[in-house]
Protein backbone atom coordinates (compact mmCIF):
# COMPACT_ATOMS: atom_id res chain seq x y z
CA UNK A 1 0.00 0.00 0.00
CA UNK A 2 1.88 3.36 -1.17
CA UNK A 3 0.95 6.37 0.91
CA UNK A 4 -1.58 7.87 -1.47
CA UNK A 5 -3.79 4.56 -0.86
CA UNK A 6 -2.69 4.85 3.03
CA UNK A 7 -3.72 8.69 3.32
CA UNK A 8 -7.07 7.82 1.16
CA UNK A 9 -7.85 4.70 3.88
CA UNK A 10 -7.14 7.08 6.38
CA UNK A 11 -8.93 9.71 5.22
CA UNK A 12 -12.32 6.99 4.69
CA UNK A 13 -11.81 5.73 8.30
CA UNK A 14 -11.93 9.13 10.01
CA UNK A 15 -14.72 10.20 7.67
CA UNK A 16 -16.62 6.81 8.39
CA UNK A 17 -16.16 7.95 12.38
CA UNK A 18 -16.65 10.88 12.30
CA UNK A 19 -20.02 10.51 10.51
CA UNK A 20 -20.92 6.74 13.41
CA UNK A 21 -20.04 9.24 15.88
CA UNK A 22 -22.40 12.08 14.25
CA UNK A 23 -25.11 9.73 13.89
CA UNK A 24 -24.72 8.30 17.46
CA UNK A 25 -24.96 11.87 18.88
CA UNK A 26 -27.90 12.76 16.61
CA UNK A 27 -29.79 9.72 17.23
CA UNK A 28 -29.55 9.94 20.86
CA UNK A 29 -29.92 13.82 21.20
CA UNK A 30 -32.01 14.76 18.28
CA UNK A 31 -34.47 11.70 17.89
CA UNK A 32 -34.79 11.84 21.69
CA UNK A 33 -35.83 15.13 21.61
CA UNK A 34 -38.17 14.69 18.53
CA UNK A 35 -39.48 11.30 20.24
CA UNK A 36 -39.91 13.38 23.54
CA UNK A 37 -41.88 15.56 22.08
CA UNK A 38 -43.64 13.53 20.43
CA UNK A 39 -44.56 11.56 23.25
CA UNK A 40 -45.45 15.14 25.23
CA UNK A 41 -48.04 15.55 22.62
CA UNK A 42 -49.10 12.49 23.25
CA UNK A 43 -49.83 13.15 26.77
CA UNK A 44 -51.53 16.34 25.70
CA UNK A 45 -54.05 14.36 23.54
CA UNK A 46 -54.77 11.78 25.95
CA UNK A 47 -54.91 14.65 28.79
CA UNK A 48 -57.12 16.64 26.31
CA UNK A 49 -59.48 13.65 25.75
CA UNK A 50 -59.67 13.15 29.38
CA UNK A 51 -60.46 16.69 29.77
CA UNK A 52 -63.64 15.66 27.27
CA UNK A 53 -64.73 12.76 29.24
CA UNK A 54 -64.57 14.58 32.69
CA UNK A 55 -66.57 17.76 31.11
CA UNK A 56 -69.27 15.11 29.50
CA UNK A 57 -69.77 13.63 32.85
CA UNK A 58 -69.46 17.11 35.05
CA UNK A 59 -72.45 18.17 32.38
CA UNK A 60 -74.43 15.23 33.35
CA UNK A 61 -73.59 15.62 37.13
CA UNK A 62 -74.68 18.83 36.38
CA UNK A 63 -78.43 18.30 33.94
CA UNK A 64 -79.18 15.48 37.05
CA UNK A 65 -78.95 18.21 39.85
CA UNK A 66 -81.06 20.65 38.03
CA UNK A 67 -83.51 18.14 37.25
CA UNK A 68 -83.87 16.38 40.78
CA UNK A 69 -84.93 19.81 42.04
CA UNK A 70 -88.33 19.57 39.98
CA UNK A 71 -89.67 17.44 42.42
CA UNK A 72 -89.84 19.64 45.24
CA UNK A 73 -93.06 21.10 42.80
CA UNK A 74 -94.20 18.12 40.95
CA UNK A 75 -93.59 15.06 43.34
CA UNK A 76 -92.38 12.90 40.76
CA UNK A 77 -91.29 10.18 43.51
CA UNK A 78 -94.40 10.30 45.77
CA UNK A 79 -96.70 10.53 42.86
CA UNK A 80 -95.20 10.28 39.79
CA UNK A 81 -96.46 12.13 36.81
CA UNK A 82 -96.27 10.53 33.96
CA UNK A 83 -98.02 12.85 31.51
CA UNK A 84 -96.35 15.54 32.28
CA UNK A 85 -92.91 13.45 32.22
CA UNK A 86 -94.26 12.55 28.42
CA UNK A 87 -94.73 15.98 27.71
CA UNK A 88 -93.73 17.06 24.75
CA UNK A 89 -91.92 19.46 26.64
CA UNK A 90 -89.98 17.09 28.57
CA UNK A 91 -89.61 14.82 25.42
CA UNK A 92 -87.62 17.96 23.93
CA UNK A 93 -85.70 19.10 26.91
CA UNK A 94 -84.84 15.34 26.75
CA UNK A 95 -83.61 15.14 23.69
CA UNK A 96 -82.11 18.57 23.75
CA UNK A 97 -79.91 17.58 26.56
CA UNK A 98 -78.89 14.08 25.01
CA UNK A 99 -79.59 11.84 27.53
CA UNK A 100 -80.81 8.29 26.54
CA UNK A 101 -82.43 7.35 30.00
CA UNK A 102 -84.21 8.95 33.12
CA UNK A 103 -84.73 6.91 35.75
CA UNK A 104 -86.68 8.07 39.22
CA UNK A 105 -86.47 5.47 42.45
CA UNK A 106 -87.49 5.77 46.00
CA UNK A 107 -85.95 4.84 48.87
CA UNK A 108 -86.53 1.64 48.81
CA UNK A 109 -85.52 0.90 45.56
CA UNK A 110 -88.88 0.47 43.59
CA UNK A 111 -88.46 1.85 40.22
CA UNK A 112 -91.48 4.93 39.85
CA UNK A 113 -90.43 5.58 36.55
CA UNK A 114 -88.08 4.69 33.16
CA UNK A 115 -88.19 5.52 29.82
CA UNK A 116 -85.59 5.40 27.33
CA UNK A 117 -85.26 7.21 24.25
CA UNK A 118 -84.59 7.11 20.68
CA UNK A 119 -82.06 10.19 20.44
CA UNK A 120 -81.45 9.91 16.32
CA UNK A 121 -85.51 9.42 15.54
CA UNK A 122 -86.67 11.51 18.73
CA UNK A 123 -88.91 8.83 19.66
CA UNK A 124 -89.75 6.55 23.08
CA UNK A 125 -88.13 3.11 22.67
CA UNK A 126 -88.57 0.41 25.59
CA UNK A 127 -86.27 0.27 28.38
CA UNK A 128 -84.63 -3.45 28.65
CA UNK A 129 -85.87 -5.76 31.56
CA UNK A 130 -82.90 -6.88 32.50
CA UNK A 131 -81.25 -3.19 32.19
CA UNK A 132 -83.86 -2.10 34.88
CA UNK A 133 -83.32 -5.11 37.21
CA UNK A 134 -79.61 -5.21 36.90
CA UNK A 135 -79.51 -1.39 37.87
CA UNK A 136 -81.51 -1.41 40.71
CA UNK A 137 -80.15 -4.91 42.14
CA UNK A 138 -76.55 -3.57 41.84
CA UNK A 139 -77.08 0.13 41.93
CA UNK A 140 -79.92 1.01 44.01
CA UNK A 141 -80.63 -1.06 46.34
CA UNK A 142 -76.76 -0.77 47.46
CA UNK A 143 -76.89 2.89 48.13
CA UNK A 144 -76.95 4.32 51.63
CA UNK A 145 -78.96 7.46 52.39
CA UNK A 146 -76.67 8.73 54.33
CA UNK A 147 -73.76 8.25 52.25
CA UNK A 148 -75.14 10.68 49.42
CA UNK A 149 -73.42 13.69 49.91
CA UNK A 150 -72.73 14.50 46.43
CA UNK A 151 -73.93 12.67 42.80
CA UNK A 152 -72.69 9.52 42.26
CA UNK A 153 -71.38 9.17 38.61
CA UNK A 154 -69.95 6.07 36.46
CA UNK A 155 -69.89 3.87 33.46
CA UNK A 156 -72.30 1.36 32.92
CA UNK A 157 -72.95 -1.55 30.31
CA UNK A 158 -76.02 -2.37 29.07
CA UNK A 159 -77.61 -4.92 26.89
CA UNK A 160 -77.08 -2.76 23.79
CA UNK A 161 -74.90 -0.10 24.47
CA UNK A 162 -72.23 1.54 26.40
CA UNK A 163 -73.56 4.66 28.60
CA UNK A 164 -72.16 6.90 31.66
CA UNK A 165 -75.03 8.03 34.49
CA UNK A 166 -75.76 10.40 36.76
CA UNK A 167 -77.28 9.39 39.81
CA UNK A 168 -78.49 12.56 42.61
CA UNK A 169 -80.80 12.07 46.01
CA UNK A 170 -84.14 13.57 45.48
CA UNK A 171 -85.49 15.76 48.57
CA UNK A 172 -89.08 16.26 49.66
CA UNK A 173 -90.66 19.61 49.37
CA UNK A 174 -91.31 20.27 52.44
CA UNK A 175 -88.11 21.85 52.82
CA UNK A 176 -86.67 19.51 55.81
CA UNK A 177 -84.30 18.53 53.43
CA UNK A 178 -85.46 14.83 53.64
CA UNK A 179 -84.33 12.38 51.05
CA UNK A 180 -86.87 10.25 49.25
CA UNK A 181 -85.57 8.89 46.24
CA UNK A 182 -83.04 9.19 43.45
CA UNK A 183 -83.06 10.66 39.90
CA UNK A 184 -80.47 8.73 37.58
CA UNK A 185 -79.64 9.99 34.09
CA UNK A 186 -78.09 8.18 31.40
CA UNK A 187 -76.32 9.19 28.33
CA UNK A 188 -75.04 6.83 25.75
CA UNK A 189 -71.26 6.40 24.40
CA UNK A 190 -72.72 6.27 20.70
CA UNK A 191 -71.77 6.63 17.15
CA UNK A 192 -72.93 10.59 18.05
CA UNK A 193 -70.36 10.72 21.00
CA UNK A 194 -67.41 9.29 19.26
CA UNK A 195 -67.71 11.65 15.76
CA UNK A 196 -67.93 14.72 18.50
CA UNK A 197 -64.25 13.22 20.16
CA UNK A 198 -62.89 12.85 16.94
CA UNK A 199 -63.38 15.92 15.70
CA UNK A 200 -62.37 18.08 18.95
CA UNK A 201 -59.92 15.20 19.38
CA UNK A 202 -58.62 15.65 15.49
CA UNK A 203 -58.16 12.06 15.67
CA UNK A 204 -59.14 8.38 15.26
CA UNK A 205 -61.12 7.21 18.13
CA UNK A 206 -62.91 3.51 19.00
CA UNK A 207 -64.05 2.30 22.31
CA UNK A 208 -64.51 -1.62 23.44
CA UNK A 209 -65.74 -2.90 26.60
CA UNK A 210 -63.69 -6.12 28.41
CA UNK A 211 -65.02 -7.97 31.01
CA UNK A 212 -61.44 -8.97 31.89
CA UNK A 213 -58.57 -6.58 32.70
CA UNK A 214 -56.08 -9.71 31.21
CA UNK A 215 -57.71 -9.25 28.01
CA UNK A 216 -56.57 -5.82 27.44
CA UNK A 217 -52.95 -6.11 27.03
CA UNK A 218 -52.00 -3.02 29.27
CA UNK A 219 -50.33 -2.47 32.01
CA UNK A 220 -52.00 -1.34 35.65
CA UNK A 221 -51.77 2.00 34.86
CA UNK A 222 -55.09 3.96 33.30
CA UNK A 223 -53.13 5.09 30.04
CA UNK A 224 -50.60 2.90 28.42
CA UNK A 225 -48.91 3.71 25.04
CA UNK A 226 -48.06 0.99 22.61
CA UNK A 227 -45.09 1.79 19.80
CA UNK A 228 -44.84 0.95 16.40
CA UNK A 229 -42.94 2.47 13.34
CA UNK A 230 -45.96 4.77 11.92
CA UNK A 231 -48.22 5.01 15.22
CA UNK A 232 -48.59 5.16 18.77
CA UNK A 233 -51.87 3.51 20.08
CA UNK A 234 -52.85 5.37 23.60
CA UNK A 235 -54.97 2.99 25.33
CA UNK A 236 -57.49 4.98 27.96
CA UNK A 237 -59.31 2.42 30.48
CA UNK A 238 -62.02 3.36 32.67
CA UNK A 239 -63.53 0.67 34.97
CA UNK A 240 -67.33 0.32 34.72
CA UNK A 241 -69.63 1.65 37.95
CA UNK A 242 -69.89 -2.62 39.04
CA UNK A 243 -66.44 -3.32 38.49
CA UNK A 244 -66.97 -5.90 36.22
CA UNK A 245 -65.13 -4.94 33.44
CA UNK A 246 -63.31 -2.05 31.52
CA UNK A 247 -64.04 0.44 29.03
CA UNK A 248 -61.13 1.25 26.58
CA UNK A 249 -60.57 4.00 24.69
CA UNK A 250 -58.09 3.41 21.54
CA UNK A 251 -56.90 6.39 20.67
CA UNK A 252 -54.30 5.60 17.63
CA UNK A 253 -51.71 8.78 16.84
CA UNK A 254 -49.75 8.90 13.58
CA UNK A 255 -45.58 9.19 14.26
CA UNK A 256 -45.97 12.97 12.36
CA UNK A 257 -42.87 14.23 14.50
CA UNK A 258 -40.67 11.33 15.14
CA UNK A 259 -40.89 10.00 12.11
CA UNK A 260 -40.49 13.40 10.12
CA UNK A 261 -37.43 13.96 12.50
CA UNK A 262 -36.48 10.76 11.35
CA UNK A 263 -36.27 12.10 7.74
CA UNK A 264 -34.52 15.25 8.85
CA UNK A 265 -32.17 13.19 10.23
CA UNK A 266 -31.62 11.09 7.55
CA UNK A 267 -31.84 13.97 4.77
CA UNK A 268 -29.11 15.64 7.05
CA UNK A 269 -26.60 12.52 7.44
CA UNK A 270 -27.03 12.75 3.87
CA UNK A 271 -26.25 16.28 3.19
CA UNK A 272 -23.59 15.87 6.04
CA UNK A 273 -21.96 12.66 4.24
CA UNK A 274 -22.09 14.54 0.95
CA UNK A 275 -19.80 17.41 2.94
CA UNK A 276 -17.50 14.74 4.50
CA UNK A 277 -16.98 13.47 1.15
CA UNK A 278 -16.35 16.53 -0.60
CA UNK A 279 -14.17 18.01 2.94
CA UNK A 280 -12.05 14.64 2.31
CA UNK A 281 -11.77 14.69 -1.01
CA UNK A 282 -10.47 18.65 -0.89
CA UNK A 283 -8.16 17.77 1.65
CA UNK A 284 -7.06 14.54 -0.56
CA UNK A 285 -6.29 17.19 -3.36
CA UNK A 286 -4.35 20.05 -1.03
CA UNK A 287 -2.80 16.69 0.56
CA UNK A 288 -1.67 15.43 -3.14
CA UNK A 289 -1.08 18.18 -4.85
CA UNK A 290 1.00 19.79 -1.75
CA UNK A 291 2.63 16.47 -0.39
CA UNK A 292 2.04 13.15 -2.50
CA UNK A 293 3.14 14.69 -5.99
CA UNK A 294 6.06 16.42 -4.73
CA UNK A 295 6.42 13.44 -3.10
CA UNK A 296 6.42 10.86 -5.70
CA UNK A 297 8.61 13.82 -7.80
CA UNK A 298 11.12 13.35 -5.36
CA UNK A 299 10.51 9.94 -5.73
CA UNK A 300 11.20 9.55 -9.16
CA UNK A 301 13.86 11.88 -9.30
CA UNK A 302 15.50 9.66 -6.89
CA UNK A 303 14.70 6.78 -9.39
CA UNK A 304 16.30 8.92 -12.18
CA UNK A 305 19.21 8.81 -10.29
CA UNK A 306 19.62 5.84 -9.00
CA UNK A 307 19.14 4.25 -12.21
CA UNK A 308 21.21 6.85 -14.38
CA UNK A 309 24.10 6.24 -11.43
CA UNK A 310 24.49 9.74 -12.43
CA UNK A 311 26.51 12.58 -10.28
CA UNK A 312 25.15 15.62 -11.83
CA UNK A 313 21.34 15.22 -11.73
CA UNK A 314 20.25 16.78 -8.48
CA UNK A 315 16.25 16.93 -6.92
CA UNK A 316 14.25 20.02 -7.24
CA UNK A 317 13.87 22.10 -4.21
CA UNK A 318 10.17 23.07 -3.63
CA UNK A 319 9.44 25.21 -1.09
CA UNK A 320 10.74 25.64 2.54
CA UNK A 321 8.89 23.33 4.26
CA UNK A 322 9.63 19.52 5.85
CA UNK A 323 9.76 18.37 1.93
CA UNK A 324 12.19 21.15 0.59
CA UNK A 325 14.31 20.44 3.69
CA UNK A 326 14.29 17.25 2.61
CA UNK A 327 14.81 18.01 -0.78
CA UNK A 328 18.08 20.17 0.08
CA UNK A 329 19.26 17.39 2.41
CA UNK A 330 19.31 15.16 -0.37
CA UNK A 331 20.87 17.29 -2.39
CA UNK A 332 23.22 18.03 0.06
CA UNK A 333 23.95 14.02 0.94
CA UNK A 334 24.38 13.56 -2.84
CA UNK A 335 27.35 15.97 -2.78
CA UNK A 336 28.79 14.53 -0.21
CA UNK A 337 28.70 11.31 -1.61
CA UNK A 338 29.76 12.50 -5.38
CA UNK A 339 32.51 14.12 -3.59
CA UNK A 340 33.52 10.98 -1.49
CA UNK A 341 33.09 8.96 -4.59
CA UNK A 342 35.20 10.92 -6.66
CA UNK A 343 38.18 10.19 -4.49
CA UNK A 344 37.36 6.95 -4.41
CA UNK A 345 37.42 6.39 -8.00
CA UNK A 346 40.72 8.82 -7.76
CA UNK A 347 42.27 6.49 -4.72
CA UNK A 348 41.22 3.15 -7.41
CA UNK A 349 42.68 4.82 -10.05
CA UNK A 350 45.68 5.78 -8.60
CA UNK A 351 46.01 2.12 -7.18
CA UNK A 352 45.40 0.51 -10.52
CA UNK A 353 48.05 3.30 -11.74
CA UNK A 354 50.33 1.86 -8.88
CA UNK A 355 49.93 -1.67 -9.85
CA UNK A 356 51.59 -1.12 -13.58
CA UNK A 357 54.17 1.99 -12.21
CA UNK A 358 56.81 -0.71 -11.97
CA UNK A 359 56.51 -1.83 -15.67
CA UNK A 360 55.88 1.93 -17.09
CA UNK A 361 59.36 2.47 -15.32
CA UNK A 362 60.98 -0.32 -16.82
CA UNK A 363 59.14 0.70 -20.06
CA UNK A 364 60.31 4.18 -19.88
CA UNK A 365 64.07 3.02 -18.79
CA UNK A 366 64.86 0.57 -22.06
CA UNK A 367 64.69 3.03 -24.37
CA UNK A 368 66.70 5.70 -21.89
CA UNK A 369 68.80 2.86 -21.67
CA UNK A 370 69.14 2.62 -25.43
CA UNK A 371 69.26 6.75 -25.77
CA UNK A 372 72.18 6.60 -23.67
CA UNK A 373 73.74 3.70 -25.24
CA UNK A 374 73.17 5.83 -28.97
CA UNK A 375 74.10 8.98 -27.36
CA UNK A 376 78.02 7.81 -26.27
CA UNK A 377 78.55 6.24 -29.32
CA UNK A 378 77.37 9.49 -31.02
CA UNK A 379 79.96 11.35 -29.06
CA UNK A 380 82.61 8.93 -30.20
CA UNK A 381 81.48 9.48 -33.76
CA UNK A 382 82.20 13.08 -33.11
CA UNK A 383 85.35 12.76 -31.91
CA UNK A 384 86.48 11.18 -35.22
CA UNK A 385 87.21 13.55 -38.10
CA UNK A 386 86.16 11.11 -40.57
CA UNK A 387 83.26 10.21 -38.81
CA UNK A 388 80.06 8.28 -41.29
CA UNK A 389 77.53 10.54 -41.29
CA UNK A 390 75.08 8.09 -42.52
CA UNK A 391 75.56 6.06 -39.42
CA UNK A 392 75.28 9.45 -37.42
CA UNK A 393 71.99 9.71 -39.04
CA UNK A 394 70.80 6.49 -38.26
CA UNK A 395 71.60 7.13 -34.82
CA UNK A 396 69.87 10.16 -34.62
CA UNK A 397 66.51 8.49 -35.62
CA UNK A 398 66.75 5.49 -33.45
CA UNK A 399 67.29 8.16 -30.78
CA UNK A 400 63.95 10.01 -31.97
CA UNK A 401 62.17 6.25 -31.82
CA UNK A 402 62.80 5.79 -28.34
CA UNK A 403 61.93 9.77 -27.24
CA UNK A 404 58.67 9.23 -28.96
CA UNK A 405 58.22 5.46 -27.30
CA UNK A 406 58.48 7.24 -24.15
CA UNK A 407 56.20 10.17 -24.94
CA UNK A 408 53.67 7.53 -26.28
CA UNK A 409 53.69 5.95 -22.16
CA UNK A 410 53.96 9.34 -21.05
CA UNK A 411 50.61 10.40 -22.92
CA UNK A 412 49.34 7.40 -22.32
CA UNK A 413 50.14 7.55 -18.38
CA UNK A 414 48.97 11.37 -18.55
CA UNK A 415 45.47 10.42 -20.29
CA UNK A 416 44.88 7.45 -17.79
CA UNK A 417 45.85 9.67 -14.45
CA UNK A 418 44.33 12.72 -15.36
CA UNK A 419 40.49 13.40 -13.44
CA UNK A 420 38.16 12.54 -16.69
CA UNK A 421 35.11 12.53 -14.18
CA UNK A 422 33.76 15.72 -15.32
CA UNK A 423 34.84 15.28 -18.73
CA UNK A 424 31.92 15.73 -21.29
CA UNK A 425 30.78 12.88 -23.41
CA UNK A 426 32.83 12.42 -26.82
CA UNK A 427 32.43 9.61 -29.68
CA UNK A 428 35.91 8.41 -30.08
CA UNK A 429 36.85 4.79 -31.71
CA UNK A 430 37.48 2.07 -29.08
CA UNK A 431 41.00 1.00 -30.86
CA UNK A 432 42.23 4.72 -29.44
CA UNK A 433 40.79 3.64 -25.54
CA UNK A 434 42.67 0.11 -26.05
CA UNK A 435 45.86 1.49 -27.53
CA UNK A 436 46.73 3.64 -24.31
CA UNK A 437 45.51 0.88 -21.98
CA UNK A 438 47.75 -1.47 -23.69
CA UNK A 439 50.75 1.47 -23.79
CA UNK A 440 50.43 1.17 -19.88
CA UNK A 441 50.09 -2.81 -19.34
CA UNK A 442 52.07 -4.03 -22.23
CA UNK A 443 55.61 -4.42 -20.18
CA UNK A 444 53.45 -5.56 -17.07
CA UNK A 445 51.83 -8.29 -19.59
CA UNK A 446 55.67 -9.17 -20.73
CA UNK A 447 56.84 -9.69 -17.37
CA UNK A 448 54.78 -12.15 -16.62
CA UNK A 449 54.38 -13.72 -20.04
CA UNK A 450 51.02 -13.24 -20.48
CA UNK A 451 49.71 -13.34 -23.57
CA UNK A 452 47.41 -10.08 -25.01
CA UNK A 453 44.85 -11.44 -27.83
CA UNK A 454 42.96 -8.35 -29.87
CA UNK A 455 42.22 -10.73 -32.84
CA UNK A 456 38.68 -9.70 -32.59
CA UNK A 457 38.59 -6.43 -31.51
CA UNK A 458 37.10 -4.08 -33.64
CA UNK A 459 38.80 -0.92 -32.87
CA UNK A 460 36.57 1.16 -35.76
CA UNK A 461 33.53 1.06 -33.40
CA UNK A 462 32.65 4.12 -31.60
CA UNK A 463 31.78 4.83 -28.51
CA UNK A 464 30.00 7.71 -27.23
CA UNK A 465 31.89 8.04 -23.53
CA UNK A 466 34.27 9.61 -21.42
CA UNK A 467 37.78 7.83 -22.58
CA UNK A 468 39.50 8.52 -19.56
CA UNK A 469 36.58 6.19 -17.27
CA UNK A 470 36.29 3.48 -19.84
CA UNK A 471 40.42 3.12 -19.82
CA UNK A 472 40.30 3.29 -16.70
CA UNK A 473 37.41 -0.07 -16.18
CA UNK A 474 40.06 -1.99 -18.86
CA UNK A 475 42.89 -0.85 -16.65
CA UNK A 476 41.20 -2.31 -13.88
CA UNK A 477 39.91 -5.55 -15.44
CA UNK A 478 43.59 -5.60 -16.70
CA UNK A 479 45.08 -5.78 -13.87
CA UNK A 480 42.65 -8.18 -12.36
CA UNK A 481 44.07 -10.59 -14.50
CA UNK A 482 47.55 -10.17 -14.18
CA UNK A 483 47.27 -10.89 -10.87
CA UNK A 484 44.81 -13.59 -11.04
CA UNK A 485 47.59 -15.27 -13.41
CA UNK A 486 51.35 -14.80 -11.96
CA UNK A 487 53.40 -17.69 -12.27
CA UNK A 488 50.74 -19.60 -14.12
CA UNK A 489 52.25 -21.26 -17.72
CA UNK A 490 50.71 -19.95 -21.24
CA UNK A 491 48.53 -17.79 -19.53
CA UNK A 492 46.93 -15.22 -22.18
CA UNK A 493 44.14 -11.96 -22.22
CA UNK A 494 41.56 -11.87 -24.58
CA UNK A 495 40.17 -8.42 -25.33
CA UNK A 496 37.54 -8.33 -27.63
CA UNK A 497 34.45 -6.49 -28.87
CA UNK A 498 31.24 -7.07 -31.39
CA UNK A 499 28.06 -4.91 -31.83
CA UNK A 500 25.30 -7.43 -31.21
CA UNK A 501 21.31 -6.41 -32.08
CA UNK A 502 21.19 -2.57 -30.71
CA UNK A 503 24.17 -2.90 -28.41
CA UNK A 504 27.88 -2.25 -28.39
CA UNK A 505 29.70 -5.30 -26.35
CA UNK A 506 33.10 -5.62 -25.10
CA UNK A 507 33.97 -8.98 -23.88
CA UNK A 508 37.24 -8.95 -21.40
CA UNK A 509 38.41 -13.00 -20.81
CA UNK A 510 41.58 -14.68 -19.53
CA UNK A 511 42.57 -18.05 -19.14
CA UNK A 512 42.29 -18.22 -15.03
CA UNK A 513 39.86 -20.37 -13.95
CA UNK A 514 36.16 -19.84 -13.23
CA UNK A 515 35.03 -17.66 -9.99
CA UNK A 516 33.06 -19.66 -7.82
CA UNK A 517 29.12 -18.77 -7.66
CA UNK A 518 29.18 -17.83 -3.91
CA UNK A 519 32.81 -15.43 -4.99
CA UNK A 520 31.04 -13.91 -7.94
CA UNK A 521 27.86 -12.59 -6.22
CA UNK A 522 30.24 -10.73 -4.11
CA UNK A 523 32.91 -9.30 -6.80
CA UNK A 524 30.71 -6.33 -7.79
CA UNK A 525 30.86 -4.97 -3.47
CA UNK A 526 32.37 -2.24 -2.61
CA UNK A 527 35.83 -3.33 -0.82
CA UNK A 528 35.26 -7.04 -1.68
CA UNK A 529 38.58 -8.15 -3.10
CA UNK A 530 40.29 -12.41 -3.11
CA UNK A 531 43.73 -10.57 -3.22
CA UNK A 532 45.92 -10.95 -0.70
CA UNK A 533 46.25 -8.19 2.28
CA UNK A 534 47.68 -4.68 1.27
CA UNK A 535 47.71 -6.00 -2.62
CA UNK A 536 44.21 -4.42 -3.09
CA UNK A 537 41.46 -2.50 -2.12
CA UNK A 538 38.45 -4.18 -3.51
CA UNK A 539 37.30 -1.05 -5.35
CA UNK A 540 38.63 -1.97 -8.65
CA UNK A 541 35.26 -3.86 -10.04
CA UNK A 542 32.75 -1.92 -7.70
CA UNK A 543 33.76 1.38 -9.55
CA UNK A 544 34.22 0.09 -12.66
CA UNK A 545 30.72 -1.19 -12.54
CA UNK A 546 29.60 2.20 -11.65
CA UNK A 547 31.28 4.01 -14.51
CA UNK A 548 29.75 1.75 -16.88
CA UNK A 549 26.20 2.36 -15.30
CA UNK A 550 27.22 6.24 -15.48
CA UNK A 551 27.27 5.63 -19.48
CA UNK A 552 23.73 3.85 -19.60
CA UNK A 553 25.37 0.56 -19.46
CA UNK A 554 25.78 -3.33 -17.83
CA UNK A 555 28.84 -5.04 -16.82
CA UNK A 556 28.62 -8.84 -16.10
CA UNK A 557 30.35 -11.98 -15.04
CA UNK A 558 29.85 -15.27 -17.20
CA UNK A 559 30.01 -18.46 -15.40
CA UNK A 560 32.39 -20.30 -18.46
CA UNK A 561 35.41 -22.53 -17.47
CA UNK A 562 37.21 -19.22 -17.20
CA UNK A 563 36.86 -15.91 -16.15
CA UNK A 564 34.93 -13.74 -18.55
CA UNK A 565 33.16 -10.03 -18.23
CA UNK A 566 30.67 -9.06 -20.54
CA UNK A 567 30.26 -5.09 -20.82
CA UNK A 568 27.66 -3.54 -22.78
CA UNK A 569 26.36 -0.35 -24.05
CA UNK A 570 22.92 0.54 -25.79
CA UNK A 571 23.82 1.14 -29.66
CA UNK A 572 21.56 4.06 -29.31
CA UNK A 573 23.81 6.21 -27.50
CA UNK A 574 26.72 6.07 -29.85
Amino acid sequence: MNLRQKFISILVVVGSLFLVVIYFISTSVLLKGFVKIEDQQNQNNVNRFSELLINELENLTTSTISWSTWDESYNFVKKPSKKFLLSNYLIDSIMDSKFSRVMYFNLAGDNLFTQDYDLINRKFVITNKFTLDDFKNNVIKKLKINELSKPRVGFYKTVNQLEYFSLNPVLAGNGKGEYIGYLVIFRALDKEFIEKSRRIMKSDLSLDYFNNLNDLNITSKNVDFHKTKERVNAKIRFPDYLKKGQLVFNIPMPRKISMHGEDTLFRYLGLLTILVAASCLIVFKVFDSSVLQRILKLKEQLQLISRNNSNLIRVEVTGTDEIGKLSEGINYTLNAVDQKQLIINRTSKFSALGEVAASIAHEINNPLAVISGLSAQMAKLIENPDFDKTEFNKKIIKIKMNVLRIEKIINSLRFIARDGDLDDFVMIGMGKILEDVETLCIERLKHQNIKLITKDFDPAIKLRCRPVQIAQVLVNLMNNSVDALEDQEGAWIEIASSIVDDKIVISHSDSGPKIPDHVALKMMDPFFTTKISGKGTGLGLSISKNIIEQHGGMISLETVPNTRFIISFPRLLS
